[in-house]
Parts: C-alpha cells; sequence; structure tokens
C-alpha cells in the first residue's frame, strides 16, 4: 500500500510543477505583451476532419 501512495504523491508533485511552469510562462508572457498562447496553431474539430487542414497544420 505504501508503493501506491508514494506513486500517487509523484504524480501530483510532478502534474504540479508542469502546471506552474505553464502557469508562469502564459502569466509573464501576457504582463510583457508576448502572449505564448497565440503562437499555437489554432485546432478545432472541424479543421481536423478535412485532409487539406490537417495539411495546412503539419506542412505536408
Amino acid at each position: 500500500m505504501k508503493n501506491n501512495n508514494d506513486s500517487f504523491e509523484g504524480i501530483v508533485i510532478i502534474s504540479s510543477i508542469i502546471i506552474v511552469f505553464f502557469g508562469v510562462m502564459i502569466i509573464t508572457g501576457k504582463v510583457t505583451g508576448n502572449d505564448w498562447v497565440t503562437s499555437f496553431p489554432e485546432v478545432s474539430w472541424n479543421n481536423l476532419v478535412a485532409k487539406e487542414a490537417l495539411k495546412d497544420l503539419f506542412d505536408f
């Protein structure tokens, strides 16, 4: 039982670190005027269905 508890704690700690890391990046981007969220490609379910949109997204 101890091993499952350690695994759960590890997952929670690693997830928290990742959330804080990306949260700080997004917040500092908004403060400095470099919005990192807008640099990601816009993906919607309608675009994923279209073959041409997939080619544009992944530059085939």
